[in-house]
């Protein structure tokens, strides 16, 4: 179990520290003009102050930061108890990184930074980061999980 538990530190370092300096960047080149990529795909910075897709948009910006942080406890708890059961937690890894880097945006940044824009003609996906990827591609292996084996670690 401890050379799982630098494997899970690698993953969650490296997600962060990727999605981090994917913002700095953003934040850096993309505040002038987008910068169309291909006919379906463009760079335009954003930040969130809502949770995702809009979420609670309105709503006073610590108390969003707030139930951010409370969600992020309760999937640490949730991978915490999968792990001592002995599932290999890599998806829920992945889901917290990405759910700290973004909670650490809306503590420093004040909202956080969005960039990869994708559209179809009038079809528009909300603006998003690699750390909401690291979050999806987290739940979508979770539920492949469960899907295969069921709830892993069950007593």
């Amino acid at each position: 179990m401890m050379k799982h538990k630098s494997i899970y530190a690698n993953i969650f370092t490296g997600a962060f520290f990727v999605d981090q300096l994917s913002k700095l960047l953003a934040v850096r080149y993309l505040a002038e003009a987008d910068v169309p990529l291909l006919s379906f795909l463009s760079l335009s910075l954003s930040f969130n102050r809502a949770m995702s897709w809009g979420i609670l948009n309105g709503v006073m910006h610590l108390s969003v930061a707030t139930l951010h942080a409370v969600v992020l406890v309760l999937l640490g708890a949730f991978a915490y108890a999968q792990h001592r059961k002995g599932v290999f937690i890599v998806p829920e890894i992945m889901v917290l990184a990405g759910g700290f880097s973004n909670l650490f945006d809306r503590v420093y940044r004040d909202g956080v930074v969005d960039y990869l824009d994708f559209y179809v003609g009038a079809w528009h996906w909300p603006t998003f980061n690699v750390a909401d990827m690291f979050v999806v591609l987290g739940f979508g292996m979770i539920f492949w999980r469960v899907l295969r084996h069921g709830n892993v670690g069950q007593s």
